[in-house]
C-alpha cells in the first residue's frame, strides 16, 4: 500500500464517492474509516488536518484536500493518464 494516499472517512455517499475514484484510477491508499458524526473527527490528530472535523479528507503527502467533489476533481487531474 502507498504511504502518501490516505483517504478518511467511511459510511457515506459523500465518502463513498472519494474511494470509488481512488478504484477507478487504480491508485494504492491506506484507509482510514472513520465515521461521521460518531466522535472520531474530533481527535487531536484529525483535527490538526482539517479543523472543519468533515469526512472525507484526502492526504496526498503533505497536500491535503477535503469535499468529496474537490478530491475527485483533484484525483483526475493529478493521476488520471
Amino acid at each position: 500500500m502507498s504511504n502518501q494516499l490516505v483517504l478518511w472517512g467511511a459510511g457515506t455517499s459523500r465518502t463513498i464517492r472519494a474511494h470509488w475514484a481512488m478504484h477507478e484510477l487504480g491508485l494504492e491508499y491506506e484507509r482510514r474509516p472513520i465515521q461521521a458524526r460518531s466522535g472520531e473527527t474530533k481527535t487531536p490528530e484529525y483535527t490538526r488536518l482539517n479543523p472543519r472535523q468533515k469526512v472525507p479528507l484526502l492526504q496526498d503527502g503533505d497536500f491535503v484536500i477535503g469535499e468529496s467533489a474537490a478530491i475527485v476533481a483533484y484525483l483526475s487531474q493529478t493521476y488520471s493518464t
